[in-house]
């Protein structure tokens, strides 16, 4: 298996999103490439104009971009800075580490995002209130319900 790739040498894939303003590339290279068990990673191309993901945070996993090429705007705990070609972000777990990255050139944006991948990570939407409950299962947080909601009568399994 081979554990040394040349990021200028890279291959990528578009998203493919029907969204107006989450459209990027994304490197074919993946993690299980580099048989990569607790990181996560994927060099992005940030297209102009264009938002990375939706503003988020993760509830354990902590995470890194690398900017490899172009300058974009971050928007990190909801603070507004740019950010350039060799600058490294740290993003930790929780509300504080909430980010989106804006690409307001008319140039590509490329960079690395690097992330812990332990146990169940949940990932938070403030802006649309929601919650990724990992696997496709995604909530509204006004949908949350008490602990023993639904767990008033003894189960049927015990009568």
């Amino acid at each position: 298996q081979n554990n040394i790739f040349n990021l200028n040498e890279l291959k990528f894939k578009s998203k493919k999103r029907k969204l107006k303003y989450y459209n990027m590339n994304s490197s074919k290279l993946t993690s299980k490439d580099l048989g990569s068990e607790k990181l996560f990673f994927d060099v992005k191309e940030l297209l102009p104009g264009q938002l990375s993901y939706p503003y988020h945070f993760h509830s354990d996993n902590e995470e890194v971009f690398i900017i490899l090429e172009g300058e974009a705007t971050l928007r990190q705990n909801n603070k507004k800075r740019k950010v350039k070609k060799g600058d490294l972000i740290f993003f930790p777990n929780r509300l504080k580490g909430a980010h989106q990255l804006f690409n307001h050139t008319d140039q590509m944006v490329r960079y690395l995002d690097l992330t812990t991948n332990f146990g169940n990570d949940i990932c938070c939407y403030p802006d649309s209130k929601k919650i990724n409950a990992g696997s496709g299962n995604i909530f509204k947080i006004e949908d949350k319900v008490d602990y023993f909601a639904g767990e008033e009568e003894k189960p049927k399994f015990w009568k």
